[in-house]
């Protein structure tokens, strides 16, 4: 997966969150100097999970980092030094936790379901399974596509009302004007002229 900075702190200030809340954050242990939780402004979007720093009045100062959320584990910490809080980790780097802790058993229950659900692999799972319940709607009882089937009334009906507007359209238009008295060009045959 390839990213740079400029993509990231757009994608972590700038674009509209998929969810925002604040959390109290603890990274992992060693990861920087001050250890305990800080509260931060956390925001999910897409499968990315940025902290992020903020003043006193609640604004975005700087993104401090990004979890991506593929194939991480999400799980709830039933003994912690702070209510309701769950943590993040990789396969592998069970010690490097970033924890989160919530204000309410809710919060802290809709925030995993959210995050869990966000990655690339469990997208395209859902999708996958939406674009089949698509095919058998699509299919309908009589083995034949219900929208297919509307589809092709509204372009007869389309084709009916072409044709009625183009015959409508001949009973109108005047006819060519007809001469009654056509001019002679010149003799006509057969006809003797005298000049006397």
């Amino acid at each position: 997966m390839r990213f740079n900075e400029h993509e990231l702190y757009f994608l972590a200030i700038k674009c509209k969150p998929d969810l925002e809340a604040k959390f109290w954050h603890r990274p992992p242990q060693g990861m920087i100097r001050q250890e305990g939780y800080r509260e931060r402004l956390v925001r999910l979007k897409c499968n990315f999970l940025f902290y992020i720093r903020t003043n006193e009045f609640g604004h975005c100062l700087e993104p401090l980092g990004a979890l991506c959320l593929e194939r991480c584990i999400i799980q709830q910490e039933p003994r912690s030094d702070k209510g309701y809080v769950f943590s993040i980790c990789y396969p592998g780097e069970t010690d490097r936790k970033h924890y989160l802790a919530c204000s309410t058993a809710q919060q802290c229950e809709h925030w995993m379901s959210m995050l869990k659900c966000s990655n690339y692999e469990r997208l395209t799972t859902t999708l996958n399974i939406l674009q089949t319940k698509l095919a058998r709607v699509r299919k309908g009882p009589a083995g034949r596509s219900p929208l297919l089937k509307r589809r092709s009334e509204l372009l007869q009906e389309e084709d009916r009302k072409t044709s009625q507007q183009q015959q409508n359209q001949q009973f109108l238009q005047p006819n060519p004007p007809v001469q009654t008295n056509p001019e002679p060009s010149g003799p006509a045959e057969g006809v003797l002229i005298d000049f006397s």
